[in-house]
């Protein structure tokens, strides 16, 4: 009986061991597997493939769905998608308004900028290039508009030398409300009054002079 026992009893610490082995076996070749899959994985990563390691990884997960360093993967993969999105879409507003900038197209520069500040707002490499085109904006706005002025009076400036007196005024009225406070329309405008006022004394002057002619007939 002695003999019986003691066979059995090794039996049973045989068989102990060797499910004892056969699931060690399996966690390393679990942990092997989970980590070929991390491997391939992270070359996909490295090669900036973000698409196709969510997809490698969202794979590993259906064989491996409560892995921690799977689950901690996928959301890194989706974290550094958005990063990366976000550097390209930052990079290319950039490109695109130095290149309107190095053209003088400021104010285009400017809008590329503003939209770029709106979906990024606080981006420092955004909102710096806005500071840095805003006042050349500004400065060829004001150039732009000091040239249009000079155009403007050159051609009042000419309206009243032919003594089209009518049509001056109403282009120094027009830039009266398009440049307000400038004292080179105000002083036309006067000097245009002025000739007005002359040319009806002419005129009465004129009216006058022919009337004691036409009397002395």
């Amino acid at each position: 009986f002695r003999r019986v026992l003691f066979r059995s009893q090794r039996q049973a610490q045989a068989s102990a061991l060797r499910e004892a082995e056969l699931a060690r076996q399996q966690i390393e070749q679990r942990a092997a597997q989970i980590k070929s899959q991390e491997n391939a994985v992270r070359a996909l990563l490295n090669a900036k493939d973000f698409d196709g390691a969510l997809a490698r990884v969202e794979t590993a997960l259906r064989s491996f769905p409560d892995d921690p360093t799977l689950l901690n993967l996928r959301k890194a993969i989706i974290g550094g998608r958005a990063d990366h999105e976000q550097r390209k879409l930052i990079k290319s507003a950039l490109d695109e308004s130095l290149e309107l900038e190095r053209t003088d197209r400021f104010e285009q520069a400017c809008e590329c900028l503003e939209k770029a500040v709106r979906q990024y707002p606080g981006e420092s490499s955004l909102t710096g290039a806005l500071a840095r085109n805003r006042p050349k904006l500004v400065q060829q706005q004001e150039q732009a508009r000091v040239a249009a002025l000079q155009r403007d009076l050159k051609q009042a400036n000419s309206l009243i030398e032919q003594g089209q007196l009518l049509q001056a005024t109403q282009l120094l009225r027009q830039m009266r409300e398009a440049y307000p406070g400038e004292h080179e329309v105000a002083a036309l405008l006067e000097r245009v009054r002025v000739e007005e006022q002359r040319c009806t004394a002419r005129d009465a002057m004129c009216a006058q002079i022919q009337h004691y002619l036409d009397v002395g007939q």
